[in-house]
């Protein structure tokens, strides 16, 4: 019978340890993902990956790297996005 009990006493602190996990850390991590996400979706961040995309697209022809097609096909993959 004391196996038994010594079995049982250690999984008290094992479901506070849990318990502690899904109480405390879990929306941490939760507000911490929608912040991150929020902030990928301000308009002035999106608006310049766009920008330096464009730049670098525009450049890319300029130096004869690409064609014209492929700039304006590179350019509306782009802007789908």
């Amino acid at each position: 019978m004391s196996h038994m009990s010594s079995y049982f006493s250690a999984f008290p602190s094992a479901l506070s340890f849990i318990l502690w996990i899904l109480i405390a850390e879990i929306p941490v991590i939760a507000l911490l993902a929608y912040i991150i996400g929020m902030l990928k979706k301000l308009p002035g961040i999106a608006e310049l990956e766009d920008q330096a995309a464009l730049e670098i697209i525009k450049r890319r022809y300029a130096s004869g790297e690409i064609s014209k097609e492929e700039m304006d096909e590179i350019i509306e993959k782009i802007k789908s996005i």
